[in-house]
């Protein structure tokens, strides 16, 4: 039996039994390295320095993007655990909840903030949701209108910097190609504006569904409004410093990471007092915990993307989507006849011109093949990329997706002239919508048991709002430059 069978049938054995995704990505690669790969390596070389895993271990090391997702994570954590949510909360109500649909806007700026500066959907729904969905249905807004916003929006934060997706896909990304690597300066900035876009559409959706269901607004208070700032000014500070920092060149990403760790205990600990030194180690646990899941994830996937080039997989994966053997059938029934059956199993059937009464056969080995484009052009490919990442986003969380499909698909989407920093945000952007995608997407999950409702009254409720995301999509799938404009370096 072909040794291939038998890694399908390990990774087959290997997810009917529910191994974690780094057991099962690990196993496999060993499988490909031993069994496939032109140069197999023995299992007795696991502890040599030319293993695979060992060699994505080095190539992590000499990464310094790669420092900055167990900070940024500490900062998240430490901010999520404080004060963050309800001041944030305070300071959208205060600012746009006099408009028509005024709650429901708040809902989106807030968990847009949160779910940025946190790095958790999850968590954007228990913590901001867990205030505003009894806040929402007390104003009047439907059960399902206010589960599916809430639901929705604890993802979209996901493009906006600090962004731990983006910068797993730049570490993947660079180690996937030998030139173009995309900076995370530039996918930084390209997140900038789909995340504007997002936040003003659902804003807007928000603002007409309110004027639809005649929801009451509350009237503009601007002493509320200076209150709420005063109170939340250090959350605000908190991404306007980061940007700053990045953009105007006074510190790299991982610099930045380590200040905003050292900003967030000041502020929790010093000026909101809402850690305590004795919460600290529970906090460095819990980022530890979800950081070493990220990271060893990714060592594995590192170690498969040194099969995938060994092996060219890459390469013949465009080889593949750019061409299709095919023959000119214009030019048969110009020149030689009418075509009767083209059965691809067997042979080509003609009507002779010169004697069309009897038909005549052509062996398929005989028929003159060529080479023709099955996906001509850039825009193809990314629709084709974005179908693909939509259904591995329902079975797979963001980073595990980044992980596995980056290093397969960049190297086509080069092929292809596709901008590096532009894939990037079509990746976040459809993993994104993963969260919220059934049958497998974890904030459903999340809405279903934190607020006690049925799957399907929360599937149904979110489908409106994933038909807005769904155009929003293809808005940026279509036009990199909403991405591109502020990432000069990314096109």
């Amino acid at each position: 039996m072909n040794p291939a069978w038998y890694v399908l049938l390990g990774f087959l054995l290997l997810v009917l039994l529910g191994e974690p995704l780094f057991v099962t990505i690990g196993i496999v690669t060993l499988l490909l390295f031993n069994l496939v790969a032109a140069h197999p390596q023995t299992l007795e070389a696991v502890t040599q320095t030319s293993t695979p895993v060992i060699l994505a271990i080095s190539e992590l090391s000499k990464s310094e993007v790669l420092i900055s997702i167990p900070l940024f994570t500490l900062a998240g954590t430490i901010m999520t655990r404080g004060e963050m949510s309800g001041r944030l909360i305070a300071i959208a109500r205060a600012l746009v909840g006099w408009l028509p649909g005024g709650l429901a806007m708040a809902c989106v700026v807030a968990c847009t903030f949160f779910a940025a500066i946190s790095g958790s959907s999850s968590v954007t729904i228990i913590a901001v949701g867990g205030m505003l969905y009894p806040a929402l249905k007390k104003e009047g807004y439907p059960e399902g209108f206010a589960l599916g916003l809430i639901t929705i929006c604890g993802a979209i934060g996901t493009l906006i910097p600090p962004s731990l997706p983006l910068i797993v896909y730049g570490v993947v990304a660079a180690n996937s190609v030998t030139s173009g690597k995309p900076s995370i300066d530039d996918l930084f900035r390209a997140g900038i504006g789909p995340s504007i876009l997002t936040v003003f559409v659902l804003c807007a959706y928000s603002l007409v569904r309110g004027v639809m269901l005649r929801i009451p607004r509350t009237r503009f208070s601007p002493g509320d409004l200076v209150r709420s700032l005063r109170s939340g000014a250090f959350a605000l500070v908190m991404p306007v410093l980061l940007l700053g920092l990045i953009y105007g060149g006074f510190s790299t990403v991982h610099e930045a990471s380590a200040m905003a760790v050292l900003y967030a205990l000041l502020v929790e600990t010093v000026i909101h007092r809402a850690v305590k030194p004795r919460d600290l180690p529970a906090i460095a646990l819990e980022s530890l915990v979800l950081v070493g899941s990220i990271l060893i994830i990714l060592v594995m996937a590192l170690a498969l993307t040194n099969y995938l080039t060994d092996a060219k997989i890459p390469d013949m994966a465009a080889d593949m989507m750019r061409y299709d053997r095919a023959y000119d059938a214009a030019e048969y029934e110009v020149y030689v006849g009418k075509i009767v059956r083209d059965d691809p199993a067997g042979p080509l059937v003609i009507s002779p011109k010169d004697d069309p009464g009897e038909l005549h056969e052509i062996a398929r080995a005989d028929l003159g093949w060529t080479s023709r484009p099955l996906v001509e052009s850039r825009l193809g490919f990314v629709i084709g990329v974005n179908i693909l990442l939509l259904i591995v986003g329902c079975i797979m969380d963001i980073f595990s997706g980044v992980i596995v499909l980056a290093p397969l698909l960049v190297p086509m989407a080069q092929s292809y002239g596709v901008s590096l920093v532009h894939l990037g945000i079509i990746f976040a952007f459809n993993l994104e919508l993963g969260f919220v995608t059934p049958p497998f997407g974890i904030n459903l999950f999340i809405s279903q048991s934190f607020f006690r409702k049925p799957m399907s009254k929360v599937v149904l409720s979110c489908a409106p709002f994933l038909v807005v995301m769904l155009l929003l999509l293809g808005a940026v799938t279509y036009w990199p430059t909403l991405s591109l404009w502020l990432a000069p370096g990314g096109k």
